[in-house]
């Protein structure tokens, strides 16, 4: 017989809105959305990095957690920047570990490799209309 787990399970995480990303992102791009620096620098900065802008960024994410998937059930938002950062720069995983913060480069193959598959999981929602609109 197998024993249950006493410790509750972890949920797909609430919807988050593109200032959590900014703030997500601002924390891997070692900038602060409130630094004195205009919201159109750091708009570009954060494309830079992440390929898109934040509004997207967080609709992707709402769209994620709204289809329940069990394989999201432990994604954090800030997954789903690791999978945008590893589709927009390719780094080593190296240099990956190091741009996000973390040691251990299975944690960031897992969830940045999960995460990208997911995303394109929504090409069949998402073509051919902005996701800003949709």
């Amino acid at each position: 017989m197998a024993s249950i787990d006493p410790r509750p399970r972890k949920k797909a995480h609430c919807a988050a809105t593109p200032e959590d990303f900014e703030k997500l992102g601002g924390e891997i791009m070692a900038r602060s959305t409130d630094g004195g620096k205009s919201a159109a620098v750091f708009e570009a900065r954060f494309v830079t990095f992440f390929g898109v802008i934040s509004v997207v960024v967080a609709n992707v994410w709402n769209r994620l957690v709204d289809n329940g998937d069990p394989e999201l059930e432990s994604a954090e938002p800030f997954h789903l920047l690791w999978g945008l950062l590893f589709l927009k720069q390719y780094p080593s995983e190296t240099l990956f570990c190091k741009l996000v913060g973390v040691q251990d480069e299975g944690t960031v193959r897992h969830w940045s490799q999960l995460l990208v598959r997911h995303i394109a999981y929504l090409v069949s929602d998402v073509v051919g209309c902005s996701l800003l609109a949709c």
